[in-house]
């Protein structure tokens, strides 16, 4: 069985979410009470921005991390 919990997410795409999950709640701003809501933030900022992806512009893993990390620096 995968490890991805995220259904109808790309498993690059849930690898990179839990990744910078991770690294957000090691900063003072936020707490590991606070895991699943910002996973669950940056998932729902992907499958939106999702189908905007054109993969004649660009890599998708490139275009993964853009959209997370720009929802993350918010």
């Amino acid at each position: 069985m995968s490890r991805n919990m995220n259904s109808g997410v790309d498993s690059y795409a849930a690898f990179f979410i839990t990744y910078k999950t991770k690294l957000l709640i090691r900063t003072p701003h936020y707490t590991r009470d606070d895991f699943e809501d910002i996973k669950q933030e940056l998932t729902l900022a992907y499958l939106l921005a999702w189908p905007s992806f054109d993969p004649d512009k660009g890599n998708p893993k490139s275009f993964v991390k853009a959209v997370i990390n720009n929802r993350a620096a918010e």
